[in-house]
């Protein structure tokens, strides 16, 4: 499936000078926007015939001279070298020669990249290995010495240090020893090694049987094989004095604890490799020879929400078909951009030893559990026991309760391990104060909302759609009630409609708590977002200019928050109005979208929607508008281009002119942008107000997304496309490059 990245590297584009349009001169950069590398790879100046399978000491490789490899193996099935880890990052590792990605399946420096300028990988004349980054400092060491050691890659993919004057060259290190999260077939797995992703590892156990582990800052795990079941029931053997395991040249993954792993394309001649997986999955991949592509050809873990420590504490897991966290009733996420965290409650947290049971209740999630930190076992019992039995013990925080012939009760302690699946028939049951909204949905009267806005008192903003104002409700709680304007709807549709916003729930929108609906009186009751909206932020003089992470986390928020409404909630949900003043900024600067649920539901398997009148706002409504044609997500994707490069420029797109004083058209802009694209140099693009301190890398990356969303074509980008892509560079936010340092280098 050609991805977004596929699509845009295929643009061309002329570096003529811009003058004729009121968007600024462009310089022509060196450095245009890096394709990938499967291209680089046709162009590479360097063939395996070049490149030795073994080198002595004195031997090394700049980091600058990165596309050449430092070792090829005789048969030139594998290379080491430098590979990029990040923006002018790089480790030290060893790749299939032929893939198109070139996918480490070993790495000397994990975690610990060494810059793109001044690094270095020597082998030493006292022979040792070693990676220094820019300012000299070792990295990672092989310590090892002696004279007259030699250092080889071998068709196997072993990066060896040998002595070649000993019978048959006795390696005295060999990567082999040291995996990272990889193996290669003929790499033996023993006691004495482990895979290791992020939190997550493959090790053989104090019993010999290999395992894959949980290993967070909070609670350790084990997941696989099936933690509910013994050893012999898991098909394995503890062997105790044996602990191996390898993946022979057919694709059989065989280890002494009884597991034998088959891929689905077994047989001899494909190159296959078993990794362990960021998302905790150990799988089998094939390469494809003909694309240089890789393909799952088997996984440990068949339902993805089986894996432990996904989603952290406090929050549930659930593929639906992609793998989605959410956090429970009454909880939000503790670090908005990392789910590994977990959920914090929203409710004070005290001792309850001198608590009484009436000040708590429960809230019930259908076929969901949590696996593990049960505080007792109890069958046969009723409901009421099981309740009553957590409401009375301090420590329990929730009861799973299900129907298995009898009653099964299971009070919980700590909330890990959480997931909902349609198969899973019981429920968990939350504990959380008394008079605790936990935020689910609610028809409001009118009544209700005139006394918690104190008649309609104080206003927080106006649009086309009506007027919204602060207010108050359930004993504290700050919301935002908006009064609809032009609506068409009876009660009945109106309800029906505010019921499927209700349960659409992802950090990058703003949450619905609940609707007003009497008669010609329609209202809708919001989360209150307290640091206003975007375009007073980007365009607002009496504000402080958004510095650069700030900028590229609400593109990535706001990119995320459409994905979800296209791509992964109940219903698909086009906005139709996408513009800065829906994007509502927390106070930690997180985007949250407004005002989505005032768009009509497209069913899925219709092409297009008509509506009964234009909705959107001029400069954003895509080209379909004007048309009277069918609209789809197409026409988010537009007002999401002409978002992204507002965020970039801090100036209203829409008031753009050509020196003719005539307002700038689509085709022009979308013209002008796929210029600077191809020229790579947006300096003088970017909001002059930044001062250039901004991450040039993010910014074309920004640039090249906007000027594909504004191509007049009905098959474009998807907004899943768009967030995947700009998530890319998400951790480079500390990145920052001035003006003065992007012309002069380059970047």
């Amino acid at each position: 499936m050609e991805t977004l990245h596929d699509r845009t590297k295929k643009w061309t584009g002329s570096r003529a000078e811009l003058g004729k349009l009121d968007i600024g001169n462009f310089a022509t950069s060196q450095n245009a926007w890096k394709i990938r590398l499967s291209v680089l790879r046709s162009l590479s100046p360097w063939s395996s015939a070049s490149v030795p399978a073994q080198l002595g000491a004195g031997s090394s490789l700049a980091v600058e001279d990165h596309a050449r490899p430092f070792l090829v193996s005789p048969d030139a099935t594998f290379s080491c070298g430098f590979l990029e880890a990040g923006e002018n990052a790089f480790s030290f590792s060893v790749w299939y020669t032929n893939a198109a990605d070139k996918t480490a399946v070993w790495t000397a420096n994990p975690g610990a990249p060494v810059n793109g300028r001044g690094s270095r990988i020597s082998f030493r004349g006292d022979g040792g290995l070693a990676l220094a980054d820019g300012n000299g400092t070792a990295v990672w060491e092989s310590m090892t010495s002696g004279e007259g050691l030699a250092i080889s890659l071998l068709d196997s993919g072993n990066l060896v240090i040998s002595d070649p004057f000993t019978g048959g060259g006795r390696a005295v290190w060999q990567s082999f020893d040291w995996p990272t999260d990889t193996l290669v077939p003929s790499q033996p797995f023993t006691k004495e090694t482990r895979l290791v992703a992020g939190y997550f590892n493959l090790h053989y156990d104090n019993d010999n049987v290999l395992r894959l582990l949980y290993d967070g800052p909070d609670t350790s795990s084990i997941y696989w094989p099936n933690p509910g079941y013994t050893v012999i029931g898991n098909g394995r053997t503890n062997n105790k004095s044996l602990g191996v395991a390898v993946l022979d040249d057919a694709g059989v993954f065989l280890s002494s604890d009884n597991l034998l792993a088959k891929s689905s394309d077994l047989g001899p001649g494909i190159k296959q490799w078993p990794t362990l997986d960021q998302d905790g999955n150990l799988r089998i991949y094939s390469l494809n020879e003909s694309t240089g592509g890789w393909a799952v050809s088997w996984a440990a873990v068949q339902q993805p929400c089986s894996t432990q420590g996904l989603c952290g504490q406090n929050a549930i897991c659930e593929y639906q078909p992609s793998l989605k966290c959410s956090c429970l009733p009454g909880y939000e996420m503790a670090n908005p951009r990392d789910w590994r965290y977990g959920c914090k409650p929203m409710f004070s947290i005290s001792s309850c030893i001198h608590a009484a049971p009436e000040q708590f209740k429960f809230v019930e999630l259908q076929h969901t559990d949590f696996y593990g930190y049960d505080l007792g076992y109890n069958s046969s019992v009723s409901f009421e026991y099981c309740k009553k039995l957590c409401m009375e013990m301090c420590s329990c925080t929730a009861f799973s309760y299900r129907l298995t012939g009898t009653g099964v009760c299971y009070p919980k302690g700590s909330l890990f391990n959480g997931y909902t699946s349609p198969n899973f028939r019981g429920s968990i049951y939350i504990k959380v104060p008394y008079n605790f909204d936990t935020g689910q949905f609610r028809r409001f009267t009118c009544r209700e909302l005139k006394a918690a806005t104190g008649n309609f008192k104080e206003e927080l903003g106006r649009g086309g759609s009506g007027v919204v104002y602060r207010g108050v409700v359930d004993q504290g709680k700050v919301v935002a009630v908006k009064r609809l304007a032009n609506v068409e709807q009876g009660d009945g549709e109106f309800w029906a409609e505010m019921a499927v916003i209700g349960r659409i729930n992802h950090i990058n929108l703003v949450r619905t708590w609940g609707f007003c609906s009497e008669g010609k009186h329609k209202m809708l009751v919001y989360e209150y977002v307290e640091n206003e909206s975007l375009d007073r932020h980007l365009f607002g003089t009496d504000r402080r200019p958004l510095p650069w992470n700030e900028r590229y986390r609400i593109a990535v928020g706001t990119a995320r928050g459409l994905a979800y409404l296209h791509h992964e909630c109940l219903e698909w949900v086009i906005h139709c109005d996408v513009k800065p003043e829906n994007i509502l900024l927390t106070r930690e600067f997180e985007a949250k979208i407004a005002d989505f649920g005032l768009a009509k539901l497209s069913k899925r398997d219709g092409s297009g929607v008509q509506f009964s009148h234009i909705r959107g706002t001029l400069g954003y409504m895509a080209p379909e508008w004007a048309l009277n044609l069918p609209i789809n997500a197409k026409a988010d994707v537009f007002s999401y281009g002409i978002v992204l490069l507002e965020i970039l420029t801090g100036r209203r797109i829409s008031e753009q002119r050509t020196p003719e004083g005539e307002l700038l058209e689509v085709g022009q802009l979308a013209q002008a942008l796929r210029q600077v694209v191809a020229s790579g140099d947006v300096v003088s693009l970017v909001d002059s107000r930044m001062q250039g301190q901004f991450n040039s890398r993010q910014a074309l990356d920004m640039l090249r997304i906007s000027s594909v969303c504004l191509e007049e074509k009905r098959n474009g980008p998807t907004m899943d496309e768009i967030a995947k892509a700009l998530t890319e560079f998400d951790d480079e936010d500390e990145h920052l490059s001035t003006t003065r340092d992007c012309v002069a280098d380059g970047n």
